[in-house]
Parts: C-alpha cells; sequence; structure tokens
C-alpha cells in the first residue's frame, strides 16, 4: 500500500487455519423432546472432515515501513492477537528501545466471561 508521496507499507502475512466453528445436525426439530442426531449423518459428517478444503486464516505477521520501520505480530497457538514490537532502529527516528504492546485472551476469565 502506498500513497501519493509513493510512501509505502508492506503487509507479510501467514496463513493459518482457522478456528473449527461447529456443525449444525439435521436431526429432530425443536417440537421434539430430544434433539440427537442420528448414527449415519455422524458417519456421513466423520468422512467429510478429512475431504473437506476449509478456507485459511490470513495474519499479518509483519510490517514493513518507509526507512526500515519494522513491526513484527506474534499471535498464541489458537490464532489469537498476543504481541506487536515495533524495533527502536530505523532510518528516520530517534535510536530507542523497541515499543512492544502485548495482550492476553482469556474467555473465562475476562471482563466480558460472565456474560
Amino acid at each position: 500500500m502506498s500513497d501519493s508521496l509513493a510512501r509505502k507499507l508492506t503487509f507479510i502475512d501467514e496463513q493459518r487455519a482457522p478456528p473449527f466453528v461447529g456443525a449444525l445436525g439435521t436431526g429432530a426439530t425443536s417440537t421434539e423432546k430430544i434433539n440427537c442426531t442420528n448414527k449415519r449423518f455422524l458417519r456421513s459428517l466423520r468422512r467429510r472432515f478429512p475431504l473437506a478444503q476449509p478456507g485459511v486464516a490470513w495474519l499479518i505477521s509483519k510490517v514493513n515501513g518507509l526507512g526500515g520501520l519494522e513491526i513484527t505480530y506474534q499471535y498464541d497457538a489458537k490464532g489469537n492477537f498476543q504481541r506487536a514490537e515495533r524495533s527502536g532502529a530505523d532510518e528516520i527516528s530517534q535510536p530507542t528501545d523497541a515499543s512492544v504492546w502485548q495482550y492476553s485472551y482469556d474467555p473465562l476469565n475476562g471482563t466480558n466471561a460472565g456474560i
């Protein structure tokens, strides 16, 4: 991506497997007391998983900019953003320590865990 003065940012990304978001059963309707999926459907579903060609999640791993600007991004094993680090050394800024932003993802104990 570049602006009208030809300054550009280069985004480097990586592929990760997308998270599993579940499956919808075609079993009983809500008017019945029990909603179970039959064995034949489950057998079919199990056969389809290895054949599936799921999409790929793209995560930004690095951004390079004018004058050697560099920001790296890190994610946890589930693809949740964890950390960003801007290098303290480039050709357009005064040398300094690297800037680090860190986050933690905890759906069980976070701010909205009880909602």
